[in-house]
């Protein structure tokens, strides 16, 4: 059994691989308490693996808090995913390789095995990020811009009367707010989904091939009504990346 482990800025998520099977991925957070804690809450409830897969965007210091709680706890080998120049017939697009986040080299990674045609990988977490993938596997490379908590979180550290944080509700159609919380949130799920719209848009244009949207992240549900082209909603694409990383290393 393989324990694939994806720690975020805000979550820590888990999911099992076993006999080539990927289960469901479950998800904790890590604000307010530490990722050690996260760990020993989440082990009690699993069998010893017989190996670990890390990608993780929290730091340094997470890093060695899984490698820690690992050798005292479980005492397997544990492997941590890194950028590369080229991995699993994708090439990162990066001037330095090693400065693209491993949650979006994953991504890009799963989304290349399953599609093998252009792309357009946006994951909706604490912040957005967006990658363009060509039909041979290369990325072209991408944006990143404030997630929706963050984008709300923006709004009030910047004004002086607003001060308010609505929790975020799905949208399908156009709903104007009667109230400056429901405005804010709104507005941060509209902006997203504006941008996502547009940057394929232009990227169709740009290239002259249709790009196929894939959308991930914990918040992917609350953009996906709101984006006018089709897309496919991959919420378990980092993990489908390891288990991709882990296949070639073998």
């Amino acid at each position: 059994m393989i324990l694939l482990l994806d720690i975020g800025n805000s979550n820590v998520k888990w999911a099992v691989l076993d006999n080539g099977q990927l289960g469901s991925s479950t998800a904790a957070s890590h604000r307010g308490q530490t990722i050690a804690k996260v760990l020993s809450q989440t082990g009690s409830t699993l069998t010893r693996p017989d190996e670990v897969w890390l990608a993780n965007v929290a730091g340094n210091d997470a890093d060695q808090v899984v490698i820690d709680w690992v050798a005292e706890h479980w005492s397997c080998p544990l492997h941590i995913a890194t950028p590369q120049t080229q991995a699993c017939a994708v090439t990162n697009g990066y001037c330095q390789p090693s400065q693209l986040g491993v949650d979006r080299w994953l991504g890009l990674i799963a989304c290349y095995a399953a599609e093998k045609k252009a792309a357009c990988v946006v994951s909706c977490g604490t912040a957005i990020t967006a990658d363009v993938i060509d039909a041979d596997g290369k990325h072209l490379g991408g944006f990143i811009l404030p997630g929706l908590n963050m984008a709300q979180d923006a709004l009030n550290a910047g004004t002086h009367d607003i001060k308010t944080h609505n929790s975020l509700q799905s949208v399908s159609s156009l709903d104007l707010a009667t109230d400056t919380g429901t405005a804010i949130s709104h507005g941060a799920m509209y902006a997203a989904a504006a941008f996502i719209d547009k940057l394929c848009a232009d990227m169709e244009q740009t290239l002259s091939i249709t790009i196929e949207l894939i959308i991930t992240g914990g918040d992917a549900e609350l953009v996906l009504p709101l984006i006018t082209r089709r897309a496919k909603h991959q919420p378990q694409l980092v993990m489908q990346g390891l288990v991709r990383l882990r296949a070639e290393c073998q």
